[in-house]
């Protein structure tokens, strides 16, 4: 995902809007064992014990979920082989999504909005990693398939339904987000990240068939 450098650029930014919060440094848990974390996810914890910011520690958790995405998929070739390939996407991106989930139920001020917004985007990495997976050059079945030409067209085919739901979940991810920034604009536009969030989310919503 482009955007994953991005948040690990928005740690910096609240941290420097929000000096004059007053909650007890780590009152909100990170909920990631820090031995279970990738080497470049570690900066985020590192962080949390000098910061008097009401919002660093959700957007630690929120940078630490962007940046723990992390799983390898082989080209696809059989039609045997989606099932297990988006079942895999779907399960590593599990606890970011717990992240999200649980950052836009109880996160305060514009962290629900920046949470369901990169709910949105991983469900719809989802689906795109998935896509790309598939072996543009599969020759699936023979005359069964049509051929060379259909193998990855078929493919394709049969792909969508399983990730019909990701594509759902990313498409009501990004209604929340646009519902909370009507709701409330103030913390629509409360930082760069989170405007540049709302903004996103809009121009996703714009492209998914009505």
């Amino acid at each position: 995902m482009k955007n994953v450098a991005w948040m690990g650029a928005l740690v910096a930014i609240v941290a420097g809007a929000s000096q004059g919060a007053t909650v007890k440094p780590g009152q909100v848990e990170l909920p990631m064992d820090p031995g279970t974390l990738p080497d470049d996810c570690r900066q985020f914890l590192a962080l949390l014990p000098s910061s008097t910011s009401q919002l660093m520690p959700w957007y630690q958790r929120l940078s630490i979920g962007a940046c723990r995405q992390r799983v390898e998929v082989s080209p696809v070739t059989t039609p045997q082989q989606l099932g297990p390939m988006v079942q895999a996407l779907e399960n590593a991106a599990g606890p970011s999504l717990a992240i999200y989930s649980d950052a836009a139920t109880r996160g305060p001020q514009q962290i629900p909005i920046v949470a369901e917004y990169w709910m949105g985007m991983t469900y719809l990495n989802i689906a795109v990693r998935a896509r790309r997976a598939v072996d543009a050059g599969a020759s699936v079945g023979g005359a069964t398939y049509g051929g060379w030409a259909d193998g990855a067209m078929g493919l394709h085919r049969a792909l969508e339904p399983l990730i019909a739901r990701d594509l759902q979940n990313a498409l009501v991810a990004f209604r929340e987000v646009d519902r909370r920034a009507n709701a409330n604009p103030q913390a629509a536009c409360a930082d760069q990240v989170v405007t540049r969030d709302v903004a996103e989310a809009r121009a996703f919503l714009a492209m998914f068939p009505r």
